[in-house]
C-alpha cells in the first residue's frame, strides 16, 4: 500500500512496484475509504507523504508494517510512532538510498579515527519544490556528527534549484585540512528502490523501531 501515491515518490514506486512480478500495490486512501474490517496479510504501508498523511496511518486501525520517508517530523509524530512500533513493526528514515547510508558509514569511520575535527559545513541542494530546510538527511547526518563528538560546530547551507533530486555535501575542516564527502541523486528510483527493499525485509521483522540503517547492516 502507498501512502502519497500521487506524489513524485509515489508514482516511483508504481514505476518499480509494476515490473516486480510478486509485488501488487494500492492507494492506501482507497484501502482506507473501504472500510475494509479485514487487515491484509503480507501486506506492507509505504508513505511518502507530509507530516499530517503519517499522522493518519499512525492512528488508523491497521497496523500494518510501515515503512516512511516522510521528514519534519514533530515529537507527537515520534511519539506515536513509538506506539504504533508496539503493534507493527516500523521504519522511519530520512533517506533509503544505500549511497547515503555508505556515505553516513564514511563519515563515522573518518572521525572515530579523526576525533580533533570540530567544524562541520553540510550543503544540501534540492529542488525547488522541497518544502523542509535543512533537509531530513542534513539533519540526521548532523545527529550522527554530534553523537560522535558533541562539541562540534555544524553549519547548514539549502539551496533550492530546479531538477535537482538531492545532493549532500558533508566538509570536515580543521585548521591545516579540509575533508569532502558527497552524495548526489540523479533520480528518485534509487530512494524507491530502497523503500521496497526495506519493506520486504521489515515484514519478517518483530514489532519495533527501525532505521534504514537496521535493514542496511543486515544486507551488506
Amino acid at each position: 500500500m502507498i501512502n502519497g501515491i500521487n506524489g513524485r515518490m509515489g508514482r516511483s514506486l508504481i514505476s518499480l512496484l509494476s515490473k516486480q512480478k510478486n509485488c501488487e500495490y494500492i492507494d492506501y486512501k482507497e484501502f482506507v475509504s473501504s472500510s475494509a474490517d479485514i487487515t491484509p496479510k503480507n501486506a506492507a504501508i509505504i508513505d511518502f507523504s507530509q507530516p499530517s498523511g503519517l499522522e493518519q496511518v499512525l492512528l488508523n486501525k491497521h497496523q500494518l508494517p510501515l515503512i516512511s520517508g516522510t521528514t519534519n517530523l514533530e515529537k507527537s509524530h515520534m511519539d506515536l510512532a513509538h506506539d504504533y512500533a508496539l503493534t507493527a513493526p516500523i521504519m522511519l528514515a530520512s533517506n533509503f538510498s544505500y549511497g547515503v547510508q555508505r556515505l553516513s558509514f564514511a563519515i563515522r569511520a573518518y572521525l572515530l579515527k579523526n576525533p580533533d575535527i570540530k567544524e562541520c559545513n553540510i550543503t544540501e541542494v534540492h529542488h525547488t519544490e522541497k518544502k523542509d530546510a535543512p533537509s531530513g538527511t542534513a539533519k540526521s547526518l548532523a545527529s550522527e556528527i554530534s553523537a560522535l563528538i558533541p562539541d562540534m560546530e555544524i553549519n547548514f547551507l539549502s539551496l533550492r534549484k530546479h531538477n535537482v533530486f538531492g545532493l549532500h555535501n558533508v566538509s570536515l575542516l580543521t585548521a591545516a585540512t579540509e575533508v569532502i564527502f558527497q552524495h548526489q541523486a540523479f533520480n528518485r528510483d534509487i530512494f524507491a528502490e530502497g523503500a521496497i527493499a526495506a519493506a520486504l525485509w521489515l515484514k519478517e521483522q518483530e514489532n519495533g523501531l527501525y532505521g534504514f540503517d537496521n535493514f542496511f547492516q543486515n544486507n551488506l
